[in-house]
């Protein structure tokens, strides 16, 4: 591997998670899935909708990391289905 992550379906054997690997899919993660950016709209809609003020998002961490992990969940299952679709072709 040329210093890039790539998704892969399969687990990579022993260095499944040596440090190398765990940093470049939190890299992989930060550039593809998860930005800043969507960090911040995912807390704003959950603000918003649930009419929470912002200095007590800090209290409702659990319902704004369930948002996150269910956006990420979502995010990831489309990109193996594309990986899935791109192998079958």
């Amino acid at each position: 591997m040329n210093g890039e992550a790539k998704l892969s379906l399969e687990k990579d054997g022993n260095n499944y998670n040596d440090s190398r690997t765990i940093e470049k899919k939190i890299r992989f993660i930060k550039d593809y899935i998860l930005s800043r950016k969507r960090v911040k709209k995912i807390i704003e809609e959950f603000v918003y909708g649930t009419k929470t003020n912002w200095y007590d998002v800090e209290k409702n961490s659990y319902y704004v990391k369930d948002l996150i992990y269910r956006y990420m969940k979502k995010k990831l299952k489309a990109l193996i289905q594309i990986k899935k679709n791109k192998s079958t072709n």
